[in-house]
């Protein structure tokens, strides 16, 4: 590490200064010369020269591409993350500390392990570390719908910002797109074509969403999978398949096109390094996406489609098959009530902060990440729009569709159940 201009042992040693509260150069601004020694005559100037947090740790920053390598393959946010819970336990504030609590919010010291905003007049949680990590959740209902059609708020992904923001949205935008173009879920709201292709694709499904509403013969596979017969395995071949058809009448599903979903998916909410890494190396998740899209003659919503709705719809049908079990709810249940009961949303979305400001109370600087947590917050009679997005600029084209299919499913279950349940006459 010396041929970065500095010593790592001397780095540790300032940092540990630092989050115990002594006062060193590079708690008064940092100035590297050519040499890679501090400049003495600078070292007082505070806003100028090299922020060590955000221009050590984050992308874009001046030192970032000469310690990056190091940096991630010794897991140094982790560890800076335990030396902040160490210095949240002495009784000495740190000029850091001071700066994170007062841009979340906290007055007094806190021991989280990352400082957080959680407001008593909304949910809305800010886990924000200067550099690392700037990240809000959000859980309310309404205050997600106002996110979700704030101009200020888009699916704009920049690669600028905090280093674990940034890491987030590369994996997430390296593992949803295919030969450079991202799946549409993930376009910009002002993305050419994006609102044209899914707004016809919107009225394309509604058309289809008709025809199924009312149980015809083609759903009476997964009829017959929700009254009791057929594996979990054979639920997910039939469900990709009757997504497939939306993009291709001749889909058809496969063992091999279900395991690519399902790499995919586990792909997405893996957090194991050495897996991903794998993925990446063998390849395998690149293969997944090319065969489900040349099963879609290349149609990116059609590969998202098989891909995450495709769980979605499953989950919903597990669902159905435990209402259906049960003869006196499913006498008592509406069809309208039972679809309603099995729908399922995703469990979250993100947006990125296109500038600085505020919402509902919660500060937010651009590049800020909000996570709408979509499965908790459409609970609920009056929250069902939230499964779909339905009052937002990016509702899913789906929105229709899915209710009416498991509708029609409903239907036919309902009705082949009651048939089997009439008392027979006598012989």
């Amino acid at each position: 590490m010396e041929k970065l201009g500095f010593n790592v042992d001397n780095v540790v040693h300032r940092g540990l200064q630092l989050l115990h509260g002594e006062s060193t150069p590079a708690t008064r601004g940092i100035w590297v010369n050519a040499g890679g020694k501090h400049d003495k005559s600078k070292v007082r100037q505070r806003h100028h020269g090299i922020d060590p947090y955000n221009d050590f740790i984050s992308e874009g920053g001046k030192l970032w591409d000469r310690i990056k390598t190091f940096a991630e393959a010794n897991d140094c946010i982790a560890h800076m993350l335990q030396l902040l819970t160490a210095a949240r336990t002495t009784d000495r504030r740190t000029n850091m500390l001071k700066e994170i609590d007062h841009e979340n919010g906290i007055q007094k010291p806190g021991l989280e392990i990352i400082s957080a905003r959680s407001m008593s007049t909304h949910s809305m949680k800010r886990t924000y570390f200067p550099g690392i990590i700037d990240i809000v959740d959000v859980t309310d209902p309404a205050e997600i719908r106002a996110i979700s059609n704030d101009s200020r708020f888009d699916r704009d992904f920049t690669g600028h910002g905090p280093v674990r923001n940034v890491l987030r949205l590369r994996k997430m935008l390296r593992i949803f797109s295919l030969n450079g173009r991202v799946f549409q879920p993930f376009l910009p709201r002002t993305y050419p074509s994006r609102a044209a292709a899914q707004d016809e694709l919107w009225s394309r499904l509604n058309i289809k969403a008709a025809e199924v509403k009312h149980g015809p013969a083609e759903l009476e596979p997964l009829a017959e999978w929700v009254r009791g017969i057929g594996t979990a395995e054979k639920l997910d071949l039939l469900v990709q398949q009757s997504i497939g058809r939306l993009f291709v009448e001749t889909f058809t599903a496969t063992e091999e096109s279900v395991a690519a979903a399902h790499i995919v998916l586990e792909a997405a909410s893996s957090s194991n390094v050495l897996k991903m890494l794998g993925w990446r190396i063998s390849g395998s998740l690149e293969r997944a996406e090319t065969l489900l899209a040349s099963m879609v003659k290349g149609d990116l919503a059609g590969v998202i489609a098989t891909i995450a709705a495709r769980q979605l719809i499953v989950d919903g049908l597990h669902k159905m098959r435990q209402l259906a079990a049960d003869p006196a709810l499913r006498s008592s249940i509406t069809t309208d009530a039972a679809a309603d009961e099995c729908l399922f949303a995703p469990a979250a979305v993100v947006r990125q902060a296109k500038t600085s400001g505020d919402v509902g109370g919660c500060p937010f600087r651009r590049g800020s990440l909000f996570i709408l947590e979509l499965g908790s917050a459409s609970k609920g009679a009056a929250n069902r729009d939230l499964v779909f997005l339905s009052q937002s600029w990016s509702r899913c084209p789906a929105e229709k569709w899915v209710p009416a299919l498991l509708e029609g499913v409903w239907t036919r279950v309902l009705a082949a159940l009651q048939a089997s349940e009439k008392p027979r006459g006598p012989s």
